[in-house]
């Protein structure tokens, strides 16, 4: 797919984003005491949020502010809307075009991409491996140990991106054949 760049409404002539989720500052010169500077066009790192969206900080008249960047992606390339924004294949990172779209928060739950991961059992270890409780999903086991709703340290921990969350390994519950 061809990257197409776009104006981010509300911040045109300074950042742009494409319909790949790609984010950049354009060139732009500011006068200052010392004269004027230059700044050059330049790609923008998104960070991932606690809640596992990406997320990116913008800058107008020096106010910063900072937005989900799937939500940026939609308003650039749908128009606004009242809608929520869908992420197809359920991965939040994803922000390309083909696999964002409005739907009511009926559809985006019912979402079975989405669906999967949320009720996915996991089993919680102690450091020494020994399993000490079965959870439906990483929400529950969150809710559990007094994480965040979200426990994303839990799902990352199952994913093999950590090794421990809250003072527990963890895993996903392997189906029974």
């Amino acid at each position: 797919m061809r990257e197409i760049w776009k104006d981010i409404p509300g911040f045109e002539g300074l950042y742009q984003v494409s319909n790949l989720g790609r984010f950049k500052s354009l060139e732009r010169r500011r006068r200052g005491a010392m004269g004027i500077r230059v700044y050059k066009e330049r790609l923008l790192s998104p960070k991932i949020n606690f809640d596992r969206y990406y997320y990116i900080t913008l800058t107008k008249d020096g106010i910063k502010t900072s937005y989900r960047a799937h939500r940026l992606v939609a308003l650039a390339f749908f128009g606004a809307s009242n809608l929520v924004i869908d992420h197809i294949d359920g991965n939040p990172l994803n922000n390309s075009i083909v696999n964002l779209r409005y739907v009511t928060q009926s559809e985006n739950i019912s979402n079975p991409n989405t669906i999967c991961k949320q009720y996915k059992p996991v089993v919680q270890l102690s450091i020494t491996g020994k399993v000490l409780a079965e959870y439906p999903s990483v929400m529950s086991a969150a809710e559990s140990v007094g994480a965040c709703k979200y426990g994303t340290h839990i799902g990352q921990c199952c994913s093999g991106k950590r090794t421990t969350a809250y003072n527990y390994k963890w895993k996903w519950k392997e189906k029974k054949v």
